[in-house]
């Protein structure tokens, strides 16, 4: 199956305190924002959360986290991990609207979907 979005991944690196970013386009993906509120008996909250949904498929040049953190030159490779930043879209520019990585499940038991990663976003 083909998903119908495209994001950015923006992985930073702090390289001895200036902090650097590499940017990651990947088309076919699933991408959902979810907001609603949640009613308590006097207060009422927002749930901003969002979810990406990448198959395996699209994962080319991707690495874990600390296979990543090891490279001398990041700019050839992309990681998923907590903190760093995804964008709806295809942008080169830190300063887009982003949301942050909150947490990150590879999904690779089921048999009646295929194979992904499921990204939580806050």
């Amino acid at each position: 199956m083909m998903y119908p979005h495209t994001i950015t991944v923006i992985n930073a690196h702090n390289n001895r305190g200036k902090v650097e970013y590499y940017f990651t386009t990947i088309e076919g993906v699933f991408y959902q924002d979810k907001q609603g509120v949640k009613m308590g008996t006097t207060e009422h909250f927002t749930d901003n959360r969002g979810y990406v949904q990448i198959p395996h498929s699209v994962m080319q040049d991707y690495v874990e986290p600390k296979q990543w953190k090891e490279l001398s030159d990041k700019s050839s490779k992309w990681t998923l991990q907590e903190n760093d930043f995804i964008h709806k879209g295809s942008t080169v520019d830190i300063d887009v609207p982003k949301r942050t990585i909150e947490s990150v499940e590879n999904i690779d038991y089921s048999i009646s979907i295929e194979k992904h990663y499921g990204v939580t976003l806050r």
